[in-house]
């Protein structure tokens, strides 16, 4: 800062200054891309030569190092590397009391602060400026400037960095919240895509490649991998990956599990004991994570990581560890999800053989007699092909039991079975004979309606559907009490169950020429559906996709 620039001067450069970060924010396409922005104007326009920007953790317990920019200078290098795996609590250093304080804090000389970070006195950093990013007068990170050189902050200096701060604020929150739908969907898609992967699968090995792969393309992680459980060694060994150089990053190194060994301290270690997902959102934090292939995962970016285990027939047989570059990805949220994603894939390893899988040869389903994928498909090549000739419609419904793999946990398989028989009978009785019934998967159905340019009766069928599938007073003898609405509970065992669906429908050809693809979309809609919790199904809309994360096809 110039000490002779007029107060005029002054005025209007940090005017421009903040005319200068509205832009910026307005006009970038990431959160990421746009904090750098930001970082690069204010340090060039105040003479800082690096800024950092601290997140507070999800329980509000700690700060923790997301993000940063820095001159090109061998000292401030170190200075990042070093302030990675910091975490500060609430008054503690600079940052802490300007998250304590929701006020800025500036320092001439650092080395007067006694409790500041060695990386900052190791840089030879000798003056800092640190305030609150808020929204709504609730403290979200902090930002924090640097300067080689002894800087004294003025009054009008500290106001224009505090609005900075709100500025910032509030356009983080904004992407946080829209990436944590976009997220949310997507998980939902990875969901949809491995219990079709589930009918699909000719081998144990195909199908646990295609899980990593579905993770990888539908789920946008960067590696995945899942290994299979050794309880005699309590050792994990990789037998499937995806993902960027996922091959050299997993490679073929085993991870203990033992809780005697350092590297069975691991997130994998954690859920292999615990039965129970274990995560991270800051893997250079956490030394104890990984052991060589945490160094690798550092090495190419990745920030978060959740593993899970996968259980049959009440054994631990196996792992699955999904690893991502956004800091703070996993949220409770998420993890959920999660949970009911290696639920399904679990039930799938421990429904069918260790060396194949259960292959839909017939075209029928031999549980509960609906058509399988295959002749689905056959149907739909002549339903489309009579449809276009006709100028009529056909519209693809996707019914899902949301509930499914908590009921499951819960049920013997007879009880399971019956349900699900159950379900199909139901489904079949309130259908017209035009119509097909098809099961996608262990707890999704799907229906082939030939109509014509009516939604309105589209939406009739559905909705005695709905009342049908909720009504399984039928399966009383088996499940020792079923009740015929869907908001009644279901008495079983002492336990009290609901069952809930999600529908979603797609149209013939508005939405799709292709079967996969008017599945997919109607999969989609039945997940808006599920997370609105209001409508029991919806119309699949392309806006639909942009809150998935996706463009239309």
């Amino acid at each position: 800062m110039n000490a002779a620039e007029t107060r005029p001067n002054l005025h209007q450069r940090r005017l421009a200054l903040q005319y200068e970060v509205v832009r910026i924010l307005a006009e970038s396409s990431g959160m990421r891309r746009a904090t750098q922005a930001v970082f690069k104007a204010i340090c060039e326009h105040e003479g800082f030569v690096a800024a950092s920007l601290w997140r507070v953790s999800d329980d509000a317990a700690f700060l923790q190092y997301v993000d940063f920019w820095t001159e090109d200078h061998p000292a401030l290098v170190t200075f990042v590397a070093e302030s990675l795996t910091l975490r500060l609590a609430p008054r503690t250093r600079l940052a802490g009391r300007a998250w304590a304080t929701r006020h800025p804090v500036s320092i001439t000389d650092i080395r007067e602060v006694p409790d500041l970070p060695p990386p900052a006195l190791k840089a030879g950093l000798r003056s800092g400026l640190v305030l609150p990013v808020t929204v709504q007068g609730e403290v979200k990170g902090v930002m924090g400037f640097w300067s080689f050189a002894p800087r004294e902050e003025t009054r009008e200096s500290l106001e224009m960095f505090h609005a900075l701060g709100c500025q910032l604020g509030q356009y983080i929150e904004r992407n946080i919240q829209s990436a944590k739908v976009s997220r949310l969907s997507r998980l939902h898609a990875v969901l949809t895509a491995i219990n079709r992967a589930i009918t699909r699968a000719t081998s144990r090995q195909q199908f646990l490649d295609d899980i990593c792969r579905i993770a990888v393309d539908d789920g946008k992680f960067g590696a995945v991998w899942i290994g299979e459980y050794d309880s005699a060694t309590m050792n994990v060994k990789p037998v499937a990956c995806a993902g960027e150089d996922a091959q050299a990053m997993v490679g073929t190194d085993i991870a203990p599990t033992n809780p005697d060994l350092p590297r069975g301290q691991s997130l994998i270690g954690r859920a292999v004991r615990t039965r129970e997902s274990a995560y991270t959102n800051n893997l250079a934090a956490e030394p104890s994570t990984g052991g060589p292939r945490r160094l690798e995962a550092l090495r190419r970016g990745y920030h978060s990581c959740l593993a899970m285990p996968l259980i049959e027939r009440d054994a631990v047989t196996g792992t699955l560890s999904l690893f991502a570059k956004d800091a703070d990805f996993f949220t409770a949220d998420e993890v959920a999800v999660f949970k009911e994603v290696s639920k399904h894939v679990s039930m799938a390893l421990e429904n069918l053989p260790p060396g194949m899988m259960q292959a839909h040869t017939a075209g029928r389903d031999a549980l509960t007699g609906a058509a399988t994928l295959p002749l689905l498909a056959e149907l739909m090549r002549q339903a489309s092909a009579h449809a276009s000739r006709d100028e009529q419609l056909v519209a693809i419904a996707v019914l899902k039991l949301e509930n499914f793999a908590a009921l499951y946990d819960g049920l013997t398989r007879q009880a399971v079975d019956a349900l699900l028989k159950a379900v199909a009978a139901r489904i079949h009785g309130c259908i017209r004979k035009t119509d097909t019934l098809a099961r996608l998967s262990a707890n999704e159905f799907a229906l082939l309606l030939p109509l014509r340019s009516d939604a309105a009766m589209v939406s009739h069928v559905m909705h005695r559907l709905q009342s049908t599938v909720f009504d399984l007073r039928t399966v009383q003898a088996l499940l020792q009490g079923v009740l015929d609405e869907v908001q009644r509970p279901l008495a079983l065992g002492g336990a009290t169950l609901q069952i809930v669906c999600g529908m979603g429908v797609s149209v013939y050809p508005r939405d799709g020429d292709e079967l996969d693809k008017l599945l997919q979309s109607a999969s989609l809609a039945a997940t808006a559906a599920q997370v609105s919790g209001e409508d029991r199904f919806r119309f699949y809309h392309p806006e639909m996709e942009a809150q998935a994360g996706r463009s239309p096809a």
